[in-house]
């Protein structure tokens, strides 16, 4: 949640028009995702691909809502078909590939500082 709120933070305070609207929506997002912590084992990638498209699409449906249809621009197809289904695409192809490497890489961080912890104690 507080990755999320810090992220969101940052995205607006370089992209956004109206500040705190990423942070608060991120901010969600990484609260209901630390809510599924129980259930996650890391050698499994279906629950972090079903959090990280569930989350994909809450977010460009959020941003649909809030930026543009209180707008008064109701193209919901059109902004599915060319904005959501192929961000949700890109973002499932990358995760396929990134997730093993940053996964390795967390193992080798706590492993890292598992043995320095022992030092210290």
């Amino acid at each position: 949640m507080y990755i999320g709120f810090l992220t969101g933070l940052i995205f607006d305070a370089f992209y956004g028009t109206i500040f705190g609207f990423y942070a608060l929506v991120y901010m969600y997002a990484g609260y209901c995702n630390g809510m599924f912590r129980k259930f996650f084992f890391p050698d499994d990638i279906k629950l972090p691909m079903l959090l990280i498209s569930v989350s994909d699409i809450v977010y460009n449906v959020a941003v649909y809502i809030l930026k543009f249809m209180f707008r008064g621009q109701f193209h919901f197809g059109y902004y599915l078909l060319h904005v959501i289904v192929p961000e949700l695409v890109y973002t499932v192809l990358i995760m396929i590939f990134l997730y093993p490497i940053l996964l390795k890489i967390n193992q080798k961080l706590e492993a890292v500082e598992k043995r320095s912890g022992i030092k210290f104690v």
